[in-house]
C-alpha cells in the first residue's frame, strides 16, 4: 500500500510577493512539514509541472499573465489537487473553481488569517486525494485478478475460450497455471442438466 507522503511538496502559484513570503513564514513558524515551491506565473506553475511531481498546488486567482482557472486543467492532468486562493469578496470565483475541479479553496483576509486554514485544507486535500488513489490502484489489481481468471464449466470442467469455445483443461495445465472459476455450464453440461432434471436419462 502506497503511504501518504511525510515532507509534502506544496506548489505555491502567486504573483505577489508579500503573500509568498507570508506562506512562506507561516511554514516555517508552524514547522509544517511542506517543502515549498515558489511559482509567479503561469507560465512558471506550466514548466515545473512538466518536469516534476507535487504532491499539492496552491492556485492564486489573479496572476499577471493570466488566472489560477487557466492552469486548474494541466495540473488535473497530472493529478496534482488544487486549493484555490482568493481575496475577500471573490466567493464567486472560489465557487467557479470549484465547479472547474479544484479539490477546496481558501479566501484571503487583509489580516491573513487565512493562513492558520491553510494546514487543516491542505491535509484535507492530500487525505482525499490519496484516496482517491488507493481507489485507483485497487480496482486496476481487482480487474487484473478478474483478467487472470479462466471461465469453466462447472461440471465437466471444460474451459471457454476467447472465440467461446469450449475444450479440455489438459493442454491449459501443460503450459502454465490459471487461476480457474466456476462460470456456469458449457452447452453440452447444460444439454445434460435439463434432460437428467426432466428424467430423460
Amino acid at each position: 500500500m502506497r503511504e501518504v507522503p511525510k515532507i509534502l511538496r506544496v506548489i505555491v502559484v502567486d504573483d505577489a510577493e508579500m503573500d509568498r513570503e507570508a506562506v512562506r513564514r507561516f511554514v516555517q513558524r508552524e514547522d509544517l512539514p511542506y517543502e515549498l515551491v515558489m511559482l509567479e506565473s503561469c507560465r512558471a506553475a506550466l514548466e515545473y509541472i512538466q518536469q516534476n511531481r507535487a504532491d499539492v498546488a496552491l492556485l492564486d486567482y489573479s496572476l499577471n499573465d493570466g488566472t489560477g482557472l487557466d492552469l486548474l486543467p494541466y495540473f488535473q492532468e497530472v493529478s496534482v489537487p488544487v486549493v484555490f486562493v482568493t481575496g475577500n469578496g471573490s466567493e464567486q470565483i472560489a465557487v467557479e473553481a470549484l465547479r472547474q475541479g479544484a479539490a477546496d479553496y481558501l479566501i484571503k483576509d487583509t489580516e491573513r488569517n487565512y493562513l492558520h486554514m491553510m494546514a487543516s485544507t491542505v491535509g484535507r486535500v492530500i487525505a482525499h486525494q490519496w484516496m482517491i488513489s488507493e481507489r485507483d490502484r485497487l480496482l486496476r489489481e481487482l480487474q487484473k485478478a478478474v483478467d487472470t481468471l479462466i471461465p469453466t464449466c462447472g461440471r465437466c470442467r471444460k474451459i471457454r475460450d476467447d472465440q467461446d469455445y469450449w475444450e479440455g483443461v489438459e493442454r491449459f495445465i501443460a503450459e502454465q497455471s490459471f487461476n480457474f472459476s466456476t462460470y456456469g455450464l458449457c452447452p453440452a453440461c447444460t444439454q445434460k442438466t435439463e434432460e437428467e432434471t426432466l428424467g430423460l436419462r
